[in-house]
């Protein structure tokens, strides 16, 4: 296959750096958790080298997350790779149309900048031009990002589940153009990257390539480059000899490229690797095993294989790693995750004399990424506090201890609706949905009862016995640093449809959704979504939203049922995870069921006996793991037991009695 670009553009030459395989080392500590992974053992020693197993019982990565890897191509058959490979939903495969408008026909899969195709599996067929280990490079990268985890196949990526966007920018000698790999770099931006992995350097600034990445900075994308393997050619010191992408943020008062050199087993700075002001941190990039380009019938036989070493293989680590924080921070963008990997590396000093302040901030340790990233995540839904209601009246309930604490009050009102979230400053907000007559408000107070703004949401026409009704408000995530927004449920009872209705916290109107026809409860998702419960003839069926009401996909959940009292979203088996947890009755009994919408799997188990009081969810994270625990308790209070969301017994709660909504 030919390959094209333009000559005049091609004034920065990429090349990407591939040192062959060396010996395999040896030794195998104890780990934390293990997957099944046959060819696990020959990752072990690194792997275990940056904590990565310790982060494991935290998080496995989250399939909401997506890391654009910009190399040679991959191998998106493989079978450790296929089920983590990104699809542009917005596209017809094979239909020879631009179905999103995007300006790339058929990018189901990504794109061949090289070729400039949709193909984006490195060619085989090339074998006298190709230089092999150019062909497996992007395969091998990949794989260490994010091979499929604990499936009995092959090894194990940094992510069990990731999302993988395969852009190929760089050839099959493992050269590649700086125009061809600055669009690669916009193309990731504008198609809903979170992380870009770049294993190439070159010698020359490369100005169109910096301002692409730029602008993907700026846009909340990680960005992770290869530091350069020229040590051992005299030429290691990027204060002397620059490399590029590696060294595009010197100078700038923001650190906004993450540059990782590659070290040894013992912290030791490899012997190829570069090292210098451009570093901010090290990672294993000798004796690694991962995914390979497969296809036996041209010479490339090996799926997972080794040892690889270079710098090119130390960054897709630290990518990954960025991802695993994304997946427990959804809330977070570039500037707070690489703070976080910087703030959490263990110091390699003594273990290179000589190079002080050469080697960033020390190797990644991503256990201890991890554990501050979910130590520092406000708890939606916690169960340190719980508000409610009575009367007109708002209390908060402290669960460590039972006492209970009057927050506010609104005169003459009827409160309708109830929800708590974080303002940008941090700190915590209560919107309390409440009528005055036919129309209806929302108030924003403070946890200490101070109000912060009040706003009018609609008027409730009724006739005869039919309402347009305002019942329910929550909280739509924001970024860090950003004002959340505020969704209101508007209940049509002759239609038995709902309507959802955005507000700024000023009371600005944000937007109106379609109507949703039987919506018993829902509850946000991040990104600006949220998920129902509806029933129909019994069935109850979950279903995820954009907020201007576009449904995303559904699922059924239960037959037999006669009410769904409430439901919410959360991390119920991981940190990263949005499962959501619904509240029903279903023959004479109260139940719980927790659904795991992308994977359509449904964890269904007995709360109580049916009562006619109504019932509540509560979700919040008890063990300080990440991983929330479920609180079903009905409106007469008393003592509830907490569980997992498998119903493993956590602890019991005395619960108060309440008149109106509960958060």
């Amino acid at each position: 296959m030919a390959r094209f670009y333009n000559s005049i553009d091609k004034k920065a030459i990429i090349s990407a750096f591939l040192i062959g395989p060396v010996l395999a080392m040896s030794g195998v500590p104890v780990l934390a958790k293990v997957p099944n992974d046959p060819s696990f053992s020959n990752q072990q020693i690194a792997w275990e080298q940056i904590s990565l197993p310790a982060a494991w019982d935290k998080t496995t990565g989250s399939n909401q997350v997506v890391v654009a890897v910009i190399d040679s191509g991959i191998d998106t058959w493989h079978q450790d790779l296929s089920a983590n490979i990104w699809h542009n939903l917005k596209e017809i495969p094979g239909n020879g149309v631009d179905d999103d408008g995007n300006g790339f026909i058929d990018d189901y899969d990504g794109w061949n900048f090289v070729e400039n195709n949709n193909d984006v599996r490195t060619s085989v067929f090339e074998t006298a031009t190709s230089n092999a280990d150019a062909v497996r490079h992007g395969t091998v990268i990949a794989g260490l990002v994010g091979a499929v985890g604990d499936n009995g196949q092959s090894g194990v990526g940094v992510n069990w589940q990731v999302r993988l966007m395969a852009l190929r920018g760089i050839d099959n000698v493992g050269d590649g153009s700086e125009l061809d790999i600055a669009r690669a770099v916009d193309y990731a931006t504008n198609n809903g990257a979170d992380i870009i992995t770049m294993s190439f350097v070159g010698d020359t600034p490369a100005p169109r390539l910096k301002a692409a990445l730029r602008r993907a900075y700026e846009r909340g994308l990680v960005i992770v480059a290869a530091a350069g393997n020229n040590r051992a050619i005299g030429k290691g010191d990027l204060a002397d000899f620059p490399q590029y992408p590696a060294c595009s943020d010197l100078g700038e008062s923001a650190n906004w490229i993450i540059t990782v050199t590659s070290v040894d087993s013992a912290d030791r700075l490899s012997s190829f690797a570069n090292y210098g002001r451009c570093i901010d941190l090290v990672a294993p990039g000798q004796s690694l095993y991962s995914t390979e380009r497969y296809a036996p019938q041209f010479g490339y036989a090996i799926e997972f294989g080794g040892p690889w070493n270079g710098t090119s293989f130390a960054a897709p680590i630290v990518a990954g790693a960025a991802a695993l924080i994304k997946g427990v921070r959804p809330d977070w963008k570039a500037p707070e995750i690489i703070a976080n990997l910087l703030a959490t590396a263990d110091s390699v000093a003594e273990r290179n004399p000589g190079l002080v302040a050469q080697l960033g901030a020390g190797r990644l340790n991503i256990s201890a990424a991890v554990s501050r990233a979910l130590s520092s995540k406000p708890a939606r839904g916690g169960l340190s506090t719980m508000y409610y209601t009575q009367g007109n009246a708002l209390w908060q309930l402290a669960l460590s201890d039972g006492a209970t604490k009057f927050i506010s009050r609104i005169n003459g009102a009827n409160i309708t609706g109830l929800a708590a979230g974080l303002a940008a400053n941090g700190q915590e907000l209560v919107a309390l949905l409440f009528k005055r007559g036919s129309k209806s408000y929302v108030r924003l107070v403070g946890s200490d009862g101070a109000l912060r703004q009040e706003f009018f949401v609609g008027e409730e026409i009724k006739t005869g016995k039919q309402s347009n009704a305002f019942i329910k408000v929550r909280f739509l995530a924001a970024a860090p640093g950003e004002e959340p927004q505020v969704i209101v449920e508007q209940k049509k009872s002759a239609t038995n449809t709902s309507v959802f209705n955005v507000f700024s916290l000023a009371g600005i109107t944000a937007g109106t959704s379609s109507a949703i026809t039987g919506v018993q409860a829902w509850d946000t998702l991040p990104n600006s979504k949220f998920i129902t419960a509806e029933l129909a003839k019994g069935v109850v069926t979950l279903s995820e939203w954009s907020v201007k009401g576009n449904m995303l996909r559904s699922l059924a959940l239960a037959r037999g049922v006669s009410a769904v009292d409430d439901l919410r979203v959360g991390g119920l088996f991981e940190a990263s995870g949005t499962q959501a947890a619904v509240l029903f009755r279903q023959n004479k009994q109260i139940k719980l069921a927790v659904a795991d919408m992308p994977t359509e799997s449904v964890l269904v188990k007995n709360i109580a006996p049916s009562s006619t009081a109504p019932w509540k969810l509560r979700l919040g994270d008890l063990t300080s793991d990440g991983v929330l625990e479920v609180l079903a308790f009905p409106a007469t209070g008393g003592l509830r037991p907490v569980t997992d969301a498998r119903g493993r017994m956590q602890k019991n709660l005395s619960v108060p009695s309440f008149v109106g909504p509960t958060e």
